[in-house]
């Protein structure tokens, strides 16, 4: 990438780099080049409008965030003597979180938490904003101000709090904290205190050849305090259950290979296996997890997918749950009756794009949230107390655009909410 591009043209690149990632690419390479892409966007003058939002969304887990992301607890330690058998979840019932307490939020009206590269038009690297329902004002908050690193590592910290440093570009709001956190959204702990993070700064900076690892850190959101629970293996995207796991993707820099999906322990950063396939896992929710099935084109063992398999935490049961053959199937995160969401589109146009919740093999519920617009492409979605929030961007390149935020009902009623602001990602409950 050469040093005489525009900062126009680095932001063209990095959406086409998104774009690919959301429907199934080559994750490493995407998550290279978007690094490098931030770094070049790093060094860019302050007085710029920094329009960057590095989604790693939990890399494989919910896409290499996001494509992302996107297994932490357990028994044996990975540096010593990796654990691979299968180990069951106990099965849980989630107790709420604080953001997802019925008291949070008002009955007819609410705030939403939204944060993208896009938002810091008011100043630099502000980045995170409050959408309120149903009038979609937004108000852009000053307190989600980031300050990127200078020292390669590729880090990010909060301006209004220095000691809490992260991995993502783009942050997340901690509503029991009512807090900024430089990370994607699964990695915030349940009950808000903490988050976990992944150091890339080795795998940036190390030689060709070099073995890279990634440390795993988990920050105490009140003091600030960090420490790394483990520090030898590649793991990506960690992403918290309810029962207090972290859950991380493992896969090998610079290939299409890895160790699976594992559960670590956040305090003492023993692992075990959860499973060993080399599956993209998309997304991990309560005690099930998604990852995209066989490759469309087998001979490259790699790109997108055309089906969902469904693996039971607590039982290591896998079963393909949904499957379009010849089309571009992903799963963007889970309703708020416990349904996978998946994205269909037909292959290399992104035309007729529709949206499927799918609660189990063979049964799938088409959602027409869009009304039919076959430009409308699904990127993203938080389940709050039964009501979905959908992340939309109208791919149109004529007429008016289509709102970029829509509010799903438990009983399938779908309000567009008025709003044309461009984010990356739904950042928490509306409160």
């Amino acid at each position: 990438m050469s040093d005489e591009m525009s900062f126009e043209e680095l932001m063209s690149l990095e959406g086409r780099l998104r774009r690919a990632e959301a429907v199934g690419g080559e994750q490493e390479s995407l998550g290279r080049a978007l690094r490098k892409v931030q770094t070049h966007v790093n060094a860019a003058p302050a007085v710029r409008s920094q329009r960057w939002g590095r989604r790693l969304s939990m890399f494989a887990i919910v896409g290499i965030p996001a494509v992302a992301a996107a297994a932490i607890v357990g028994i044996v330690l990975l540096n010593a003597n990796p654990q691979r058998a299968f180990v069951p979840t106990p099965a849980t019932t989630p107790s709420p979180a604080p953001w997802a307490s019925p008291s949070a939020v008002a009955a007819n009206s609410c705030r939403l938490p939204v944060s993208g590269g896009n938002i810091g038009l008011n100043g630099p690297n502000i980045r995170g904003a409050f959408v309120e329902y149903p009038s979609g004002t937004t108000t852009v908050d000053p307190a989600s101000e980031m300050i990127p690193a200078t020292d390669g590592s590729g880090h990010w910290h909060m301006k209004n709090r220095p000691a809490l440093v992260g991995d993502a570009a783009v942050p997340s709001y901690d509503l029991a904290m009512h807090q900024w956190l430089p990370v994607q959204f699964p990695a915030i702990s349940p009950d808000g205190t903490k988050y976990a993070w992944v150091d890339y700064s080795a795998l940036l900076n190390q030689g060709p050849g070099a073995p890279v690892k990634q440390p795993i850190h988990v920050t105490d959101v009140a003091s600030g305090v960090d420490h790394v629970i483990h520090s030898g293996d590649q793991f990506d995207g960690p992403t918290w259950d309810a029962a207090g796991a972290i859950y991380v993707v493992h896969h090998l820099a610079g290939t299409d290979s890895g160790q699976g999906l594992w559960r670590m322990d956040p305090v003492s950063g023993l692992a075990t296996q959860v499973d060993s396939s080399q599956r993209e896992w998309q997304y991990v929710d309560q005690n099930s997890a998604w990852a995209a099935g066989p490759r469309i084109d087998q001979s490259q063992g790699k790109g997108p997918s055309d089906s969902v398999v469904h693996l039971d935490l607590s039982s290591g049961a896998t079963a393909t749950w949904f499957s379009r053959p010849g089309k571009w199937v992903q799963v963007i995160g889970v309703d708020g009756q416990g349904r996978a969401l998946v994205t269909v589109t037909e292959p290399n146009t992104r035309a007729g794009n529709q949206l499927w919740a799918v609660s189990g093999p063979s049964n799938a519920t088409h959602l027409d949230p869009a009304g039919g617009s076959p430009s409308i492409q699904y990127d993203a979605a938080w389940a709050d107390r039964g009501i979905t929030w959908l992340k939309a961007e109208d791919t149109a390149l004529d007429g008016p655009k289509a709102p970029s935020l829509y509010r799903l009902a438990a009983d399938g009623t779908l309000t567009a909410v008025p709003t044309w602001l461009l984010y990356d990602q739904v950042t928490g409950g509306c409160h």
